[in-house]
């Protein structure tokens, strides 16, 4: 599911726990609505995360709402279905090094010093340039 999936009654659910209900083409725009909070959709990417640099503000969990309880109480998920949610981020996988050789299909080399250690290439030489006039 994505962003441009949403209909108009469904409830998101953000990372916070705030649940808002879908508002779209309204002569506000799309946006969500809480509880005195509101969020314009246009802050939302397709896969639901958000623009900002808050992730509690991304959207983690997406409720169909049938009219009858958009009618009773907006916000009443108790008879409400889930229709998507978050998938969990991949565990870590921890590997030997050839392991991670075989799945390259080339050696590697493992540096464990510090990056200033590095051999740099030497920078490009100065240019100068005359100013003119004009």
């Amino acid at each position: 599911m994505k962003k441009s999936d949403l209909k108009t009654g469904m409830v998101v659910q953000m990372r916070n726990g705030k649940h808002f209900r879908v508002f779209l083409n309204t002569n506000d725009g799309d946006f969500i609505s809480g509880s005195n909070e509101w969020n314009p959709l246009g802050a939302y990417r397709e896969d639901f995360t958000s623009t900002s640099s808050f992730n509690s503000l991304d959207i983690v969990k997406v409720y169909d709402t049938g009219a009858y309880e958009l009618a009773q109480d907006p916000l009443d998920l108790d008879r409400a279905d889930v229709i998507w949610v978050e998938s969990e981020p991949e565990e870590t996988r921890k590997m030997t090094l050839e392991e991670i050789e075989e799945v390259l299909g080339y050696k590697v080399e493992i540096y464990t010093g510090v990056v200033s250690e590095l051999t740099v290439p030497e920078p490009f030489p100065s240019w100068r340039f005359k100013s003119t006039a004009f």
